[in-house]
């Protein structure tokens, strides 16, 4: 499965988890289940992501590796190496997401030198979670097998009255901080039918919302700062892979309220200015989509007068890092299902 989500492209050969994490978006899929199924091969994949219409640009497209599922699962796994083989093969330069509730083995050790590897360790310090409480043994293997600039850790999702305790947030930062990660990306729950039933406050927001209070964010940084702790704390998934990169965020949270702080340990290169040759931009696009494809340039935006996907939107913004305004916006394939 192939889909532009909005940090990166999605590719999956597997769909399907059995962890059972009860806060799942994943589960809404129709095509979801509790055993991993295969829906593409690997290379399948690298043949896909080859064809001019696909949604990817070497070197600036994230790319998101099987987030449908668990890619360091069991029946997961093998695939997922091969996906990495094939991408050494093919000379992928773009940043390349591994996001997993496993601890990183020796497997994907050599990967770290041949490719834009990034690990992200998925810890939210929640009862009901397949790795609660395996955390100090988690982080000794990552710590021997994922160099130190290449290790992340998912905060997510943060859920109130659950996991958002301050105090005990602190006290799991610092204890990546201590195995030398380079950064913790904190996010909200998704709202949809099923989490409203599970957390009570989110009744009053639609189904397009991650939930989180608008100044955890802020909260967090304020005490590590107290604190005297130099470690950084991402808002979003972009913001990390802008700062591992040290580059500019190509989603523009950049001085955005609630997504963006000057206490971030990438607020400069997210302030750099950069000339954008929108002229430039406009003919790729146009070239890329097709006569149907109608579009403009105001100021620093692009403005898109056909009806544009949500995937076509994501890709945008991933590849060229600049603001985008489209008068209809028609949802991906997942988002349809998600907001149901």
């Amino acid at each position: 499965m192939i889909e532009h989500l909005k940090s990166g492209l999605s590719v999956s050969t597997h769909i399907g988890c059995p962890m059972g994490c009860p806060y799942c978006v994943l589960s809404k899929l129709n095509e979801f289940k509790k055993k991993p199924e295969r829906s593409m091969t690997p290379e399948k994949i690298i043949e896909t992501l080859k064809k001019k219409s696909t949604l990817f640009l070497n070197e600036k497209t994230p790319l998101l590796i099987n987030n449908r599922t668990d890619p360091l699962l069991p029946a997961v796994i093998d695939d997922t190496m091969r996906l990495l083989e094939l991408f050494v093969e093919e000379s992928v330069r773009s940043p390349i997401l591994i996001i997993s509730k496993f601890p990183s083995d020796a497997s994907l050790k050599h990967f770290f030198e041949k490719l834009n590897l990034l690990y992200i360790y998925s810890y939210s310090n929640i009862e009901a979670d397949f790795n609660y409480g395996n955390l100090k043994r988690d982080l000794e293997i990552i710590s021997e097998n994922v160099p130190e600039d290449s290790r992340f850790h998912y905060f997510r999702p943060i859920i109130p009255g659950y996991n958002d305790d301050l105090d005990q947030m602190i006290k799991i930062l610092k204890q990546f901080s201590l195995y030398r990660f380079s950064g913790s990306i904190i996010t909200g729950l998704r709202v949809t039918s099923e989490n409203r039933r599970l957390v009570p406050g989110l009744m009053g927001y639609d189904p397009h919302h991650k939930l989180i209070e608008p100044d955890l964010y802020d909260r967090i940084l304020s005490l590590l700062a107290i604190q005297r702790l130099n470690y950084p704390v991402y808002r979003h998934t972009s913001c990390m892979i802008a700062a591992h990169g040290k580059k500019r965020c190509q989603l523009l949270y950049f001085r955005r309220i609630h997504h963006c702080s000057d206490r971030c340990g990438n607020y400069k290169n997210c302030g750099r200015m950069e000339e954008k040759d929108f002229a430039g931009i406009k003919r790729e696009l146009e070239g890329k989509f097709g006569n149907s494809f109608i579009c403009e340039t105001e100021e620093d935006a692009l403005v898109i007068h056909s009806p544009v996907s949500q995937e076509q939107v994501a890709y945008i913004k991933n590849a060229y890092g600049i603001k985008v305004q489209a008068k209809e916006i028609l949802l991906s394939p997942s988002e349809r299902e998600i907001v149901q």
